[in-house]
């Protein structure tokens, strides 16, 4: 297997197949899947006996690179065919992504669980009700409310008399659709993933949990962007008259 890359061509020696479905041909086929999955083109060409032999003891020439660069794709494609020998006409595009490790994307982070997804991986259980329970104390410190759970969210978030809420770039105030949209999230997410968990064991596996860390990821960004609403002035002709 040989790759034109922007750092220099990169060659993968022979040795793939052995006349059976070794480790060899899977690994061959699965890494033609990652590549046809990410759309990266890829092109078969002839090459001649006396290459691959020079390749396998890592002893290419120039020559050999112009030729393997410049020489015509084979058409048809046929490199399907290394895949098919393999897992024949099964899809094997869920199975190439799950075969990768999860991992948090640290740069996306608030800043406030970056030391949460440290531990992510080790105590998902602790590090997600922690995490929750953190953004409940930031809301009522914030709001001054007392509530817990889904109803703190709702009188901090929901409607135009809430606590807290967004404004766009101009300073105006986001649409009030999205308002509630972002306030649905948060009771929501309580509603889906805190209150569950606090109330039975869950079966934790690595995705879900980072699935469910970055859910709670989005609510303290938005959290973080939302600003107190001023108190509402109150007209001086609308207040009775006395006597």
């Amino acid at each position: 297997m040989f790759f034109f890359q922007r750092g220099g061509p990169i060659a993968v020696k022979d040795g793939f197949t052995s006349g059976y479905r070794g480790a060899g041909p899977s690994a061959l086929a699965r890494a033609l899947c990652i590549l046809d999955t990410l759309k990266i083109e890829l092109d078969e060409v002839e090459a001649p006996l006396e290459l691959i032999k020079r390749l396998s003891v890592s002893a290419l020439t120039c020559d050999d690179l112009e030729f393997l660069g410049t020489a015509e794709p084979v058409r048809p494609s046929r490199w399907f065919d290394y895949v098919y020998n393999i897992f024949g006409s099964i899809d094997q595009s869920a199975a190439v992504w799950a075969g990768f490790e999860p991992s948090i994307p640290f740069a996306a982070l608030d800043q406030r669980l970056m030391t949460l997804g440290l531990r992510l991986r080790h105590e998902p259980d602790n590090v997600l009700l922690t995490g929750f329970r953190i953004l409940e104390d930031r809301v009522r410190e914030r709001t001054g409310l007392s509530d817990h759970g889904s109803k703190l969210f709702s009188r901090a978030f929901q409607g135009e008399e809430s606590k807290l809420f967004w404004r766009r770039a101009g300073d105006e105030p986001i649409d009030p659709g999205e308002q509630t949209g972002r306030a649905q999230l948060f009771t929501g997410a309580y509603q889906a993933f805190r209150n569950p968990r606090a109330h039975r064991t869950p079966d934790d596996d690595l995705v879900s949990a980072l699935v469910e860390f970055m859910v709670l990821n989005q609510l303290f960004r938005f959290e973080a962007e939302a600003v107190e609403r001023p108190p509402t002035e109150v007209d001086p002709c609308s207040l009775p008259k006395a006597g």
